[in-house]
């Protein structure tokens, strides 16, 4: 064998070595997130390991109120007169072989993405005894990376608190080994479109890092 036919073989097997550690790291990852304050309203930064992603939220105002109950991947915020509430979702392990994170194909993203939805809508089914009514999901493309956007709307025989509003609209993509998840509740049927818009605006401050952030440097 030949000196030059050693060496790309050996460049090959790198890659490949490269690449299996490149993703059973993206699979290990778990992020805890920060909330940093800042002039223009604020910014959501999730640590991992090895990784990071951030959100920025321009507002007047951005406060964090007290929820009781709240989840450890919950995030709520009171964004001026709104209420944004932020999420992470783990993907199911083990991560398929064929399921490259660091490169996942479209068909791939919109499998898991739907996958995700069906599992939430279940969820408000089966356990919040909620029935989601009028589902609607539309495939965005956002500086280059999808979102499913979707919403449901409150049924006629909504209870409780589920009675104040008139739906529930999501915005939601997958960051690393998570889907991340930004919502907000619709009071009224015609200020739908607003809130869309509004979660589109944050959506599209999207920015993953190889890196692990310090926050506030």
């Amino acid at each position: 064998m030949n000196s030059s036919l050693k060496l790309s073989i050996t460049v090959f097997l790198l890659c490949l070595s490269f690449s299996a550690f490149a993703q059973t790291d993206i699979n290990n990852e778990s992020f805890t997130c920060k909330f940093l304050p800042v002039k223009a309203g604020g910014q959501i930064v999730y640590l991992g390991k090895t990784h990071s992603f951030s959100l920025d939220i321009v507002a007047k105002t951005v406060k964090v109120p007290q929820v009781e109950g709240k989840a450890e991947n919950q995030t709520f915020l009171e964004v001026d007169t709104n209420t944004v509430q932020t999420s992470t979702v783990p993907l199911p392990q083990p991560i398929p072989a064929t399921m490259l994170l660091s490169n996942l194909t479209e068909a791939q993203k919109k499998e898991t993405l739907e996958g995700y939805v069906n599992y939430e809508l279940d969820y408000f089914t089966n356990e919040l005894k909620v029935s989601p009514a009028n589902v609607v999901k539309e495939w965005r493309t956002i500086n280059s990376r999808l979102f499913l956007i979707w919403h449901f709307e409150f049924g006629a025989t909504a209870t409780g608190v589920d009675k104040t509003f008139a739906a529930q609209i999501y915005v939601s993509t997958i960051c690393f080994n998570q889907v991340l998840d930004i919502n907000m509740p619709v009071y009224k049927k015609n200020e739908l479109e607003g809130s869309k818009t509004k979660l589109i605006n944050i959506a599209s401050t999207l920015k993953t890092y190889d890196k692990r952030l310090t926050p506030g440097k």
